[in-house]
């Protein structure tokens, strides 16, 4: 008995260990998007700052997926005029678009979940990552995900995070932000570029014309702006010098040079440009180079983050805005319109809204809420929905006749 028992320990021992070394093994082929959770909630003493907001901002996949070496590209070249793609589809009058990472844009089986919620309900449109500041998506998976959009009917905007850019830093340190002593400086994990450098605004050039070429109609950049917590009095710009420019006219030149550039090959596609929601409530440029009256007559589209749990508690009397999503977005709207109206700009806005739970449950009701908010505001431009996970619930949505 004692001999037996001894061979079957044996027996085990060496099973676990070819499971510990496939288990290597998987690991050494692939590797990892990182977890990012959302911070703590806010209570209700809590003074939440515009770093804070950037923190809750970067809201992403809260769970880990494998990324293969076939599902990423390097940066693109500049392409030949004959590799253009002159088929831009026309933007729906009234976008209403859901926000997918490339991972769930990727996967046939969540894809084809989106596109049936999207054919089924009056969605039209989906914002997908194809630069998320740690990878580039832009291969031939990419572009039959998009010729099924298209197929369908579907109105593909293209999402590029441009400034907040770990990739790039790591790929040519000269364009990075640094510390005194010359590391390169990070806040809250993420590296940034210089919003400066002509480098980095070729980069993004370089992505939005390999997005479009592969059949995407619209342009949403994001992180346009200078970084907003972390130790922001230790940074050290390569090429931006603030005794003779500020953070507004840089990210105002970036967006000039970007829309004249990428609009030269395509004429049609459409430029959108995301930005804080306190910018609406702010006569400043929040220390992040975004002034709205000074940025929005940049780009075709501007898309205010209006998301109510980023707001302060009692912005507007309200103890929490996240429990008042439809007067949070509201007010919130009205007060940048008035704004802009004061300055005699006629712009389009397409806000992006909340469908997360952070501050409150936001469930369909909540979801429709900031909708009907939209439009009591007296937009009719549309709105995208952003849900970190990219689950939506089909009831936030009117069901197409």
């Amino acid at each position: 008995m004692a001999r037996r028992s001894g061979a079957t320990e044996y027996l085990v021992t060496g099973f676990f260990i070819v499971l510990v070394a496939l288990g290597v093994y998987g690991l050494l082929q692939q590797r990892v998007v990182k977890i990012l959770l959302p911070p703590p909630l806010p209570t209700a003493t809590t003074t939440v700052s515009v770093a804070t907001t950037a923190v809750m901002a970067q809201v992403l996949l809260p769970i880990a997926i494998p990324v293969t070496a076939d599902t990423l590209t390097p940066p693109p070249a500049r392409l030949a005029p004959e590799q253009h793609n002159d088929e831009t589809l026309p933007a729906p009058a009234e976008v209403k678009a859901i926000y997918a990472t490339a991972y769930t844009a990727l996967s046939p089986r969540r894809l084809a979940a989106l596109i049936d919620l999207i054919k089924t309900t009056e969605l039209n449109a989906i914002v997908i990552n194809v630069k998320d500041g740690e990878h580039t998506f832009l291969d031939g998976h990419m572009a039959a995900a998009i010729r099924q959009l298209r197929e369908a009917g579907i109105y593909p905007i293209a999402r590029i995070v441009v400034f907040q850019d770990n990739e790039l830093a790591e790929r040519n340190p000269a364009v990075a932000l640094r510390r005194p002593n010359g590391s390169i400086w990070d806040g809250g994990g993420y590296r940034w570029v210089d919003p400066a450098s002509q480098v980095v605004w070729d980069e993004n050039v370089r992505v939005a014309e390999a997005a479009l070429a592969l059949g995407f109609a619209e342009i949403n950049l994001d992180y346009v702006r200078f970084p907003a917590d972390g130790a922001l009095d230790q940074i050290v710009y390569p090429e931006t010098r603030f005794a003779s420019t500020t953070k507004v006219e840089i990210i105002r030149n970036f967006l000039d040079y970007f829309v004249e550039t990428v609009k030269g090959v395509y004429p049609k596609a459409i430029i959108s440009a995301d930005i804080f929601g306190y910018t609406f409530l702010s006569d400043t440029d929040l220390g992040i180079g975004q002034r709205v009256v000074d940025l929005a007559d940049a780009v075709d589209v501007i898309a205010p983050m209006v998301y109510p749990s980023h707001f302060s508690p009692n912005t507007f009397g309200y103890k929490n805005p996240a429990a008042q999503p439809y007067e949070t977005v509201r007010r919130a709207l009205v007060m940048g319109l008035e704004k802009l109206m004061a300055e005699g700009h006629d712009v389009t806005v397409r806000p992006w809204l909340q469908d997360f739970d952070l501050g409150a449950v936001y469930n369909a009701a909540a979801v429709r809420e900031e909708m009907r908010a939209v439009t009591d505001a007296g937009l009719n431009a549309g709105w995208m929905i952003w849900s970190p996970q990219n689950t939506y619930d089909r009831e936030e949505f009117v069901k197409k006749q």
